[in-house]
């Protein structure tokens, strides 16, 4: 198999490509459950880098309120 092979074909059905994705939609109880999960990754974070990303990613989850 040269360079110029098309490895395409072998992997057709293996990586779905990225504009088939469609997001959750964000009901109210999908939010909330978000942030419980975020603040208790923020708690029991041993490592303060770890406890001010969680507290980042919360706050930007929190400016999406509904």
């Amino acid at each position: 198999m040269g360079k110029n092979y098309d490895y395409t074909h072998i992997f057709d059905g293996v990586y779905a490509p990225v504009t088939e994705y469609t997001p959750l939609p964000m009901t109210e109880q999908l939010f909330w459950s978000r942030v419980g999960w975020l603040q208790q990754a923020m708690i029991r974070a041993d490592n303060f880098e770890f406890r001010l990303l969680w507290f980042n990613k919360l706050q930007e989850l929190m400016r999406l309120q509904p």
